[in-house]
């Protein structure tokens, strides 16, 4: 703000604006016309610089709408070096009334830009009492411009005339005579200053360049073009003749042209030839110095030149590149390769132009690069001219790529297994359930079948690694916190593992995402055992997340879409990774451990079930110098689901279920199990006896557990039907997959639940009632 308008000299009172400002009422009565006006810029502020009001053209010329320009004060359009004079403008008006002269102020637009502006103010009265300045402002934008523009052209004409090494004078094309000439045109001419300021053009010329220069005028003065450049002889005062090019530009006043600016040159040829070649130079410059790609001149084994796109990528890599033969930077396995193609090139022969190989720097850091090779000359001998680029980047991407789509092949392989493998499990674990409801537990054979129960456990925690990174892979999806998530599993880790040092940072305000916490459990204990592992003498595990936003290019080789993504980034200080391992880390049964420390599906799970939720995991890692996981989860807007406690009994019921499975052991054990809670139990083999069955019963039938994978007619056709006979059919998905993909689409169209092969006949009966109660 403009401070302290109203000096304590004046004692002026100040008017309580704070209704004012959004009371138009004042001005609609008293300068209504005034401000409709759009002629010119009209506004109004109270003494304290605080804009009131303002007209259509001055919220033009600023690019503010009323809003706005009410909420500022006029000191915030002006830039600082104008406070003092709008401060005594002010002064002026409160003391006088009126402003005796016109004020300019550079005022600054809403988007960036300025304009010139000349403002008359006067000091509106409201009940008797000094209330508000009402400004006028004209835009002077193109008048200070020209003045200004006008000032610096006659500055740097003064020092162009001054410091030329070329003759120049000025002509007043009226009188035809030199107002102005500089030092060569007196050596040249051979006449003093005094002289020649006497004089005009055509008394230095020979008689033909006198008529052409007559010619040249009258054209001129009657507003033909004429060309800016001609060749005129001179007579020295001496009578020597010398031959000139004369280039003139011209000042015009009212489209007339009242003065001449002359440059006479006698080695045109010569300013032409270096002009060009100063342009040359210079695009070859911008061209080379902005290029994308490294480009340097290699002879000898020596960088000569390079430009700065190659200075940058050496500073990545720690290398001087005029210092050091680049064969010192070159990767082992590359070396000879590349030594062999650059001579063939020095010789004459023709390797292949374009190629790519690793550059290893002082710092380590590997670098893949893609080069293009050709033979030049420089300085007399042989070289190469080199485009290089950095493609580190886009061969990583390449890789996650193939390591996506042969993950994606090995999940569906995996998938059909496990589910198969479930369907088994679903046949030993109902079973055991019947035969440990008949056996007491002082029977001998009770501890057996419990032990039965924990390998069928087990076995299903084994099924649902290889469904980790099967498509859809996920159970129970709920929006969760990671940052509780993280800090729950790695305390509870870091507990039964003392020689780790856990240092964590969480992200203040983490975004949600909707995952399955048991999974994601998995995801960072594989991780955790994975470092701890690789710190067989103890070391430090640091654990962050954060918000981030994936743009394309991050994404692209993903399959997934940019935007927010919660990230998780742990990181050891073990052995690490040569880049063979690294490369193979997420492949299922890969292992460099002993046989008894791990089955190489641990990683490779943690891979699928971030891939099912629509996220990534990558990995970074040098030997030596530790491991970096970092796993990225889209971030979700839905509010968190907190944990629920679960009752461990098994709830009865005497309804009648219809039970739709193809495998016969599922039926079997199925129906014992529904009839062991009390249910009557009708079965059906295939979809169509399904639909047929529950046409004729849908009146008796309360609840329908269907297998989503079913012959010739799906699971989700099958409940399709369903819904067709009864909008209100209450049906139990069962499956040895898992609940994303088909079985979501399924529960979208209004399926009650869904259950995961094998299951326990509490899960199964809370399941039932669950439905049932609904």
């Amino acid at each position: 703000m403009i401070p302290n308008y109203t000096s304590e000299g004046l004692k002026v009172q100040q008017p309580d604006t704070s209704a004012d400002r959004n009371n138009l009422q004042f001005f609609q009565d008293n300068y209504k016309s005034l401000f409709e006006r759009r002629l010119y810029c009209v506004y109004a502020h109270d003494l304290d610089g605080n804009f009131l009001e303002a007209n259509a053209a001055a919220l033009d010329l600023l690019g503010y709408d009323r809003n706005e320009l009410v909420s500022l004060n006029f000191a915030e359009l002006i830039d600082d070096d104008q406070l003092t004079l709008a401060r005594r403008t002010t002064e002026e008006i409160l003391q006088n009334g009126f402003q005796k002269l016109f004020t300019v102020y550079k005022l600054n637009r809403k988007n960036g830009t300025s304009v010139w502006v000349e403002t008359e103010g006067s000091l509106i009265y409201r009940d008797g009492n000094p209330y508000m300045i009402l400004g006028i402002a004209r835009d002077v934008t193109d008048r200070i411009l020209a003045e200004k523009a006008l000032k610096d052209s006659k500055a740097r004409y003064k020092q162009i005339v001054e410091l030329a090494p070329a003759g120049i004078y000025e002509v007043d094309l009226q009188t035809m005579k030199f107002t102005s000439v500089n030092d060569i045109i007196c050596r040249v001419s051979g006449y003093t200053r005094e002289e020649i300021l006497t004089m005009g053009p055509a008394d230095i010329l020979t008689e033909k360049s006198q008529r052409k220069l007559a010619e040249r005028a009258s054209s001129l003065m009657n507003g033909r073009k004429i060309p800016p450049r001609a060749e005129f002889q001179i007579r020295t005062k001496d009578g020597r003749k010398i031959w000139a090019l004369i280039t003139s530009r011209y000042t015009y006043h009212n489209g007339k042209p009242i003065r001449a600016t002359v440059v006479i040159s006698d080695i045109e040829e010569q300013k032409k030839t270096e002009a060009a070649l100063r342009l040359s130079e210079e695009k070859y410059r911008l061209l080379v110095e902005n290029a994308n790609d490294a480009i340097f001149i290699l002879q000898e084994g020596q960088v000569k030149f390079y430009n700065r796109k190659a200075r940058r990528t050496g500073k990545r890599l720690g290398v001087e590149l005029d210092r050091f033969p680049i064969v010192d930077y070159l990767h082992p396995e590359d070396r000879d390769l590349i030594i062999e193609r650059h001579r063939k090139r020095l010789k004459g022969l023709k390797p292949p132009h374009n190629y790519s190989f690793r550059l290893i720097g002082k710092n380590g850091r590997e670098m893949w690069a893609e080069i293009n090779t050709v033979r030049v000359n420089w300085k007399g001998q042989p070289a190469t001219l080199n485009f290089l680029r950095d493609i580190t980047l886009q061969r990583k991407l390449e890789q996650q790529l193939q390591l996506s789509q042969k993950m994606e092949a090995v999940g569906t392989l995996a998938g059909g297994i496990a589910h198969d493998f479930n369907n088994l499990l679903m046949g030993i674990q109902g079973r055991t359930s019947l035969m440990l409801m008949d056996t007491d537990r002082v029977h001998p054979f009770y501890e057996h079948l419990k032990e039965t129960e924990n390998y069928v456990m087990r076995a299903a925690e084994l099924t649902k690694q290889l469904l980790g990174f099967a498509r859809g892979g996920k159970y129970e999806v709920r929006p969760t916190d990671l940052n509780d998530l993280v800090s729950q599993s790695s305390k509870m880790f870091g507990r039964t593992k003392k020689e780790i040092t856990i240092k964590a940072k969480y992200q203040e305000h983490l975004y949600t995402v909707e995952v399955d916490r048991s999974q994601i459990d998995q995801v960072l204990l594989n991780i955790y055992v994975n470092a701890w592992q690789a710190m067989p003498e103890g070391g430090v595990l640091y654990i962050q997340t954060a918000n981030v936003d994936l743009d394309e290019s991050f994404v692209k080789a993903y399959d997934m879409r940019s935007g927010k993504y919660t990230a998780i980034s742990i990181s050891d200080t073990g052995i690490g990774m040569d880049e063979q391992v690294t490369k193979r880390v997420f492949d299922p049964f890969f292992t460099t451990k002993e046989k008894d420390r791990g089955t190489g599906l641990g990683l490779a799970s943690a891979y699928g079930i971030i891939k099912n939720h629509d996220g990534v995991i990558t990995v970074d890692s040098k030997k030596g110098m530790g491991t970096t996981f970092t796993v990225y989860l889209p971030a979700s807007d839905k509010s968190i689901v907190e944990d629920g406690r679960v009752e461990q009994e098994i709830l009865t019921g005497s309804e009648t279920i219809l039970l739709v499975d193809d495998e016969e052991l599922i039926l079997d054990v199925g129906v014992e199990m529904l009839r062991r809670m009390g249910y009557r139990v009708i079965t059906a083999r295939s979809g169509q006896k399904a639909v047929e069955i529950f046409r004729q019963n849908k009146e008796t039938i309360a609840l329908v557990i269907l297998d989503m994978v079913m012959p010739q007619i799906s699971g989700g056709e099958i409940f399709d039907q369903l819904k067709g006979i009864d909008a209100n059919v209450k049906v139990l998905l069962s499956s040895g997959y898992s609940v994303d993909g088909q079985a979501s689409e399924i529960l979208n169209r209004g399926c009650g639940g869904f259950i995961q092969k094998p299951f326990r006949l509490d899960e199964l009966s809370k399941r039932i009632r669950a439905i049932l109660a609904s």
